[in-house]
């Protein structure tokens, strides 16, 4: 996909070989959105996908990325690097 892809609330899964060559980002909820009640995104970078920008995360979510994805900077969130086919489930 060329450009950059973006979500405030949504989960996001890369997967099948996917490629980003812009930035993955998941901004802040505007003012009144209530998302400290509900469990943060998920956010998944898996086998063989990769982003070539950066991925930028402006609140929390769960980032597990791939021993096998490439993925460019990442700001605001941990990942959690793993193998296999998937990542373990929340």
């Amino acid at each position: 996909m060329a450009g950059n892809l973006g979500t405030v609330r949504g989960d996001v899964e890369l997967a099948g070989g996917a490629r980003i060559d812009g930035d993955l980002v998941v901004e802040k909820p505007t003012i009144g959105w209530n998302w400290r009640d509900k469990p943060p995104p998920r956010v998944v970078v898996g086998p063989d996908c990769s982003v070539g920008g950066r991925l930028r995360f402006e609140h929390p979510v769960t980032l597990y990325v791939s021993d096998r994805a490439t993925v460019g900077p990442i700001t605001g969130a941990t990942p959690i690097r793993y193998s296999g086919d998937s990542p373990p489930r929340r």
